[in-house]
Formats: structure tokens, C-alpha cells, sequence
């Protein structure tokens, strides 16, 4: 149980805030999207709101609430943000203060805000952005310059397009959204380009550091109460405490030379468009994921990392 609230909580009061979350238990990674939130059963059983912010997300949607708040790893923003049809922003890290943290140095999972509307997206993130001495990492610029979105001229704007971030499984019907959507950014004067960036060693050191960090974390809890935890939970513990100093040092250094390619293709584009989830909102059951060239079946969770591995982008400029 919490004793104190976390800054962007503390920060957002007075803007009817929400901070919900859909699940009865300790909510966290991708099997989230398994659960049909409470709202489903009324308004469409057959689908999902997404994790692990899908209660905020449809409380966004069906109107119950103007804002929300949430945190992100792997995509749970953005996720429940596209399943929702509603804004979800992962923000660069320390725009948002992270205050307590258990290593106020770590940019892995960052604060930030969800809402219906990006003029919404932007004035809660004017009430949680700004510096704060407590948050080594936090960005020295005010809150209050998201309050006004400036005006863009789009025509002669890079932006590269990604499809698939390489070939990672995309459903047709995700796609061709994505296919229409690249489109108008076209007719409306944008230099788009089909690219993907170099990802290699993403995943091995994404999933390192973050098994660092549910140890971290969750650890004490877990050998407190070890079935107050779903599995997927405990075995990131696990795999945390499996970890030695030197596997610790490649992801590191692995996240470094990701950083280095990034940049790099950065250079050549102001935007890089691709899709945020990989599947739409329905069921994960026997359903067969059906891409533009084959069909795949999705069972279990420690199949589905490829399946949603266009959460692992970070390169938010906000």
C-alpha cells in the first residue's frame, strides 16, 4: 500500500484527474490485454481496452472522466491509447518528474498523461512536466509551454514510415489504417520515406533491464506475497535475480550503440511513423492474427513478444 502519492499525482490535482486502472490485482505487462475490463461487458464484450492503462483509457473513451494519468515501460500508454481510440503520449524521459522512485536515475518507465483530445494530452502534461529537485533526471523547461501546440508547416516535413519496424508480425487490417493514414500526411506536402530503423539487440536489452527493474522493484513484495502477483510478474523477479553484473553491462552498452543508430536516423527524418499496436482490440483467444501474406496463432503471452514489439520505441521529443 502507498503511503504518499507519486509527483504526477500530486502535480495534476485540480484537473479531474483519473488514475484507475482496469485489473483487481498488481497490473503490469502485455497479458493485461487478456482481461476485459468491466466497461466491455457492456459496451463491447468482444474487445479490450488494452494494458496496463485500459481502465483509464475507456473511462477516456466513454466520457466517465476528462483525463488520465498512467506510467510506461513497453506501451501502456500508447496501447490502451490505440485500442480506445483515444491519446496516449509516452513523453521523453524526465518531463515528467519521477518522484519517489526506487532509482530516480533509471528512464526506463516514464510518467505521463492520456486523453481524449492532443490539446487535452498537452494541458495535463503542463500540470505534470517541470522540473523537480527531487528527480535527478527531470528537464529543466516549465510545464506550461505544452499549454499552447504550435502551429507546424507540414509541407516539406521527413517522415519516415515504418510499416512493420523490420518484419515484426502487423494484422492486415492495422496496416492498411496505417497505409491510409501515411497517406493524407503525403497529400498534405510531407517528404514521406519508407524506412525502418536499426533495432538489432532491442529486445535483449530492453528485457534485461527490465527484469533489473521488476527485481528492483517488486522483489520484497514478491517474497512477501508471492500469489498477490500474476506470473508474468514473478518470473521477470526470477529473471532478475539470474542476472549478473556482466549481463547487466551488455544491455547497458546494448541500449547505448540502440541510442547511437537512433540518432543517426533521426538525423535524416523529423518523425518516425509506425504502428503502436500490432493487433486491434479484440480477443486474444484462438483467433488467427492474419498479416498481409499469412495467418498466425496466438496462444499465451510468452508468444506474443514479437506480436507487440513496436512498444519498445522510444523516441518521443516531448
Amino acid at each position: 500500500m502507498a503511503t504518499n502519492d507519486a509527483y504526477p499525482v500530486i502535480a495534476s490535482r485540480g484537473q479531474s484527474e483519473v488514475t484507475e486502472k482496469s485489473l483487481d490485482r498488481l497490473a503490469w505487462l502485455m497479458d493485461d490485454l487478456f482481461r476485459v475490463p468491466v466497461l466491455g461487458w457492456r459496451f463491447a464484450p468482444g474487445r479490450i481496452a488494452g494494458g496496463s492503462s485500459g481502465g483509464s483509457a475507456a473511462a477516456l473513451a466513454c466520457g466517465m472522466a476528462p483525463l488520465a494519468d498512467g506510467s510506461d515501460m513497453g506501451g501502456s500508454l500508447r496501447n490502451p491509447a490505440s485500442f480506445c481510440g483515444v491519446v496516449g503520449l509516452r513523453p521523453t524521459p524526465g518531463r515528467v518528474p519521477a518522484w519517489p522512485a526506487s532509482d530516480p536515475w533509471d528512464p526506463l518507465s516514464v510518467d505521463g498523461p492520456l486523453g481524449r483530445t492532443v490539446p487535452d494530452v498537452a494541458l495535463l502534461l503542463s500540470a505534470q512536466a517541470g522540473p523537480h529537485p527531487a528527480a535527478p533526471l527531470s528537464l529543466r523547461q516549465a510545464g506550461s509551454n505544452f499549454l499552447e501546440i504550435p502551429q507546424v508547416d507540414m509541407h516539406g516535413l521527413r517522415i519516415a514510415f515504418s510499416p512493420a519496424l523490420g518484419d515484426l508480425p502487423v494484422e492486415r487490417s492495422v496496416a492498411e489504417v496505417t497505409e491510409r493514414s501515411v497517406a493524407v500526411l503525403a497529400e498534405i506536402g510531407c517528404l514521406v520515406t519508407r524506412e525502418d530503423p536499426d533495432l538489432k539487440g532491442a529486445d535483449e536489452a530492453f528485457e534485461t533491464l527490465r527484469a533489473l527493474a521488476f527485481e528492483r522493484d517488486l522483489g520484497e513484495l514478491a517474497d512477501e506475497h508471492p500469489q498477490g502477483l500474476k506470473q508474468t510478474i514473478r518470473w521477470n523477479i526470477e529473471q532478475g535475480r539470474l542476472l549478473s553484473g556482466a549481463d547487466v553491462a551488455r544491455a547497458q552498452a546494448g541500449r547505448a550503440r540502440l541510442l547511437e543508430r537512433w540518432h543517426a536516423f533521426m538525423t535524416r527524418h523529423a518523425y518516425l511513423v509506425t504502428v503502436v499496436s500490432q493487433r486491434w482490440n479484440q480477443c486474444l483467444t484462438d483467433e488467427p492474427m492474419r498479416t498481409a501474406d499469412k495467418d498466425f496463432h496466438v496462444h499465451r503471452l510468452h508468444r506474443l513478444r514479437r506480436f507487440f514489439g513496436t512498444c519498445r520505441m522510444r523516441g518521443t521529443k516531448f
